[in-house]
């Protein structure tokens, strides 16, 4: 098998792509009668020849896959699509992820700036004008100093009252 992409074009050669398609062909059959043996769903399908010269092959058989529609469009509409999975379902929760990513990433930097901020403060530095003319911004960095101090003060506490329990290599 080649290494990194192939390109995926049509087989010119007349006589290698109908050999390709009976190949492939077969083992979508193979695979389509294993699923319903080991799995015991009901599955049909339905093959063009990739001419469309000759009618359209059918497993199990046409009156089976007939069955297996009908049966199919039986179901409600919202129970059918329940565990369709799409292109459409497919990109929407590549979309989901990505956007959570994205709110995790900027959580993240939003954190760490708010963190060399304060730093920063602690070192005698000012506010950049962009900064403190932003009222989230000093509400954030607010709450974040606010949050510290609660950790360094429990830190403290839990040090001066338990020296033997913690590990020497501790940082604040």
């Amino acid at each position: 098998m080649p290494k990194g992409r192939i390109k995926i074009e049509p087989i010119t050669n007349s006589a290698a792509r109908n050999q390709t398609f009976r190949k492939r062909k077969k083992g979508l059959l193979k695979k389509a009668n294993e699923l319903s043996t080991l799995c015991g769903v009901k599955v049909c399908a339905v093959i063009n020849s990739c001419d469309n010269t000759e009618p359209p092959e059918f497993w199990p058989s046409k009156e089976g896959a007939e069955a297996v529609h009908s049966a199919f469009m039986g179901v409600l509409p919202e129970e059918r699509c329940k565990r369709m999975y799409d292109q459409e379902r497919h990109l929407e929760e590549r979309i989901h992820k990505g956007q959570d990513r994205a709110m995790r990433l900027h959580t993240d930097n939003r954190e760490i700036e708010l963190r060399e901020v304060m730093f920063d403060l602690l070192r005698g530095k000012t506010l950049m004008p962009h900064q403190y003319g932003d009222p989230s911004f000093m509400r954030d960095l607010n709450l974040f100093i606010g949050d510290y101090a609660n950790k360094v003060t429990y830190r403290t506490q839990f040090l001066e009252g338990n020296v033997e329990h913690v590990p020497p290599n501790v940082a604040v």
